[in-house]
Parts: C-alpha cells; structure tokens; sequence
C-alpha cells in the first residue's frame, strides 16, 4: 500500500485510512470508498438550537474538493456497520470503488481528490471523485442505498406504513424478494440528539438509511428507479408540491441516490452548545443475510405496469394542481418584485418573463440559493460568470480583477466551490481546463438534465443555453 502523492498536498493524508484495507475473504465482500476532506475539515452536518427551541442544520461543510480516498473491503454488512459507526465529521463515504489503476495505484492504495475541473490531465494518485474514478464494477457485489425520508409524506401513507410494521417490511410488501438480503439501518443525523441545559429529548427527523448487499454492483442505478417505481404501484409514492408550485414526485426512497461517486454523509454532526447525542440512538446496525440478485428480485416494469403507474402519477397530479396553481402565482409575485426591485424594471414586464420557467426557462437576474454560505445567492448569469477563471471572458459579466491578493484567492475558492456543487449535481462531469466560455458552460450544464441539484428547498434539474439576447444566458429548470 502506498500513501498519496504528498507532491500535490503534503497536509491532510495523515496514514489514518491505511487501517481500513481488509481482504476479501467470502463470496458476501463487497468494496465501498472512503473519503477524507483536506486537513481533516467538516464534512458533516452542523446542528444547534434556534431562537425558536426547534433544531436547525446546516449542511454549508458537505462539500469536498480536496481530500483523499482509498477502497475498502468489507466482507459483509458487520463490517460496513462497523465502518460506519467508526466515521469521523470529516468523513464520508460512496458506494462505488476507486479505479486506482486508472491513475497507477494498486486497489487499497491511498489516493489525492480534486474536482474535475482541477484535474486537467489524468496524473498518477490523483483523482477526481466522478464517475470516471469512482465506479460500479460489473459483476461485482455491491451496497445499494434506500434513503428514507418522511418529509411531506401525507398522513394516509404514514399510516399505512406503520400498519405494515415500519418502513422495511412496506419495502418487502412492494418487493417481496428483499426479505432475505444482508442489511444495515442508520438513523438519520439528528437522532439521539437532547438538550443538556434542559433535559430536553427532540425526536429528530425519522429519516434513516438502510443498505442492501447486492451480487451486481452496476446494477444499481436501475434497481433503485425500479423500486421506486414498484413502490408507487403498492400505493406508497406520492406528489408533492414544491416551493415554486413544481409538481415532485415521491416515495418512501429517493430514486436519485443510485451512482457510485455520490457522498453518503454518515459522519457525526458538529453539535453546537448546549446540545448533546447520544451515540447509541444512532448506531448503524446489521441483519444477517445474503447479496441479492436485483435483476430477479427487482425486474423491469411490464408495460401494463408500466400504464397503471402513468395512471396513477396522472391521478396524483390531478389532486394538487389547484394547490399548485396558488403557490405557483404566489412564488411569481414575490419574487418578480424582487428582480424589479434590484434591476429597475416594470413589475408586469418582469412577471411576464418570469412565468416562463414553468416551460423551463430562468431570466438570468433569477437566484439560486445553495446551502454553503460562501455561495449564498448568485443569479443565473453570475452563477454562470463565477465559474469563469479567466477576468473578463464574459465582457461585462466577467469576474474582473482586484488586485487583491487576498480577494483574488476568495474568489478562486469562491468558483471552486461552484464546480464542485456543478459536478456533484453532473455524475462528476467536470469542466475543461482554460477559459470557460459562454458555450462551454451551456454545453456542460446540458449534462445535468437526468442528474438533481439542491437550490435552497429546491430540488432542481438545470441546463443552461444561450438566450437570443447577447451576453444573456438562461438556466432551465427540469420539475422531477
């Protein structure tokens, strides 16, 4: 085994993933990646206690650029429970594996992490955590992720699972074949979580994890849509209605969980004085139990399954349109009055462009809210310019030049984080080195469509194309 290349970042591979290299010694095994953010930084929720007494988190550190990772074989769910239990805050996991010899390294060394866009030729040790390095080997067993959430669940369906048994034995009702594989549950992060000025126990969001040992790793991606689908046709999906009046669909698992390079956040929480956890309410636990083949257990749809399933999509949308209609115009209002304000503009003209991103189209003064405060809210074309590193590629929407030092490195950190916001939402897809021009960037969000990003409470798909307007640059927005 070989440490990182301490040429490009002598700081942060500290040798503590060299005591996680086991070996496959069963037929079970499987290989999960593990990933450890520069100089041992946050990468995990922050939680305190609003002026409200209610729990507020903040996910702004989930966001990795530099780091390090390695492979790890774990030879059934004992031993990814014990993996995850044994996770720092500045730990995360995927799925998939790192393709170490793509970039010269044998399966257990450890290797650099950067985002794509840094990564400008391939280089020995050196990754970039996309689909490209982190992978899904065919043929070999793997770890499938349910991520359960209760948010806007509506109460018939809430009551239905719990006269199931809770949600595992509802996931065996829609896919009977489940009941025999080798599992591990997770509590969400905030479980376990009390006041230690006051005694006061908060019941914490219900949510949790549960991984699934399965004989084909690359199989996946179509396991997890096919589920979902399965669960909608058992009557547990649902449609939702976002903050904008989008119509999103749901179900007991999220669908978009399904690719190898994609973080799982299970470190533990920063928590903020005066709370408190309790470990143990959050312990990873394991079930004996065998791989799955996800190709029987979990087939394709046939196609009247496939009609009665459009059927009831159709049907649920029907039943919140009207609600969807008010948010929709409400959402318009406010937030035209919020572009004319900033811009100059006429209210009714800025309404009437603005409706059209219900077909799709974002006017390029719209924001975009991220979690990471060092983003907070950018427009469609800054969101656009800050990934341009060159000064003045975009003419007036160029980043210009300070002559600040310190500013000029902000800056740098500032676009950074962009991208790797951009990639992680792309599967990876990274941007090419050198200027990113207008088209470039438009060519490079197309890559987004079938992939999500989180804007704020938004759940989105983005694609950026050049608006007919010089120098104006429109995002779409795709409803799930």
């Amino acid at each position: 085994m070989t440490q990182a290349d301490d040429t490009i970042f002598p700081t942060f591979c500290d040798g503590r993933l060299n005591s996680i290299g086991n070996t496959m010694s069963n037929d079970l095994a499987f290989i999960v990646a593990k990933f450890t953010k520069e100089n041992d930084g946050q990468l995990t929720k922050s939680i305190s206690l609003g002026d409200d007494g209610s729990l507020k988190s903040d996910g702004s550190a989930c966001v990795m650029t530099r780091g390090c990772g390695q492979n790890v074989v774990l030879n059934g769910p004992d031993e990814l429970a014990a993996l995850i239990n044994g996770l720092e805050s500045s730990e995360a996991l995927s799925l998939g594996k790192i393709a170490t010899a793509k970039v010269g390294r044998q399966p257990d060394d450890i290797v650099n992490v950067v985002t794509a866009r840094n990564l400008h030729q391939p280089r020995a040790g050196v990754i970039a955590r996309t689909a490209e390095y982190v992978i899904f080997e065919a043929g070999e067993p793997g770890v499938m992720l349910f991520d359960v959430d209760f948010k806007g669940m509506p109460p018939h369906i809430s009551a239905a699972i719990e006269a199931n048994g809770g949600v595992w034995k509802t996931i065996c009702t829609a896919c009977p074949g489940l009941k025999s594989a080798g599992r591990v549950d997770r509590a969400s992060t905030s479980a376990g979580i009390s006041n230690n000025e006051t005694g006061e126990k908060f019941t914490g969001s219900g949510g949790f994890h549960i991984y699934i040992t399965v004989t084909n790793a690359a199989d996946i991606p179509r396991a997890l849509k096919v589920l979902f689908e399965r669960l909608w046709l058992a009557g547990f999906g649902w449609i939702t209605v976002g903050t904008s009046g989008q119509l999103l669909e749901r179900a007991v698992i999220d669908a978009a969980v399904g690719s190898a390079e994609r973080l799982i956040f299970e470190g533990p929480p920063v928590l903020i004085p005066p709370l408190a956890q309790d470990s143990e309410a959050r312990q990873a636990r394991a079930t004996d139990g065998a791989p799955v083949d996800a190709r029987v257990v979990l087939p394709n749809l046939s196609a009247a399954e496939l009609a009665k399933l459009a059927t009831l999509k159709n049907n649920a949308r029907d039943a919140v349109r009207s609600q969807a209609a008010i948010m929709r115009e409400y959402a318009d209002q406010r937030l035209a009055k919020k572009i004319a304000d900033k811009i100059g503009a006429p209210l009714s003209r800025v309404l009437e462009k603005l409706r059209h991103r219900h077909n799709g189209s974002l006017l390029p003064d719209h924001p975009l809210n991220f979690d990471d405060p060092s983003i907070g809210e950018v427009t469609a074309a800054d969101f656009c310019k800050e990934l341009n590193p060159s000064p003045g590629a975009f003419g007036d929407f160029g980043l210009g030049s300070s002559g600040d030092r310190e500013t000029e490195q902000k800056k740098r950190e500032r676009g950074d984080i962009l991208r790797a916001a951009l990639e992680e939402a792309a599967g990876g897809k990274g941007f090419p080195p050198g200027p990113v021009s207008a088209h470039r960037v438009g060519k490079k969000l197309q890559a987004l469509v079938d992939r999500t990003v989180l804007c704020g409470e938004e759940t989105l798909r983005l694609r950026a194309d050049q608006h007919n307007e010089a120098n104006s640059y429109s995002i779409q927005v795709i409803d799930i």
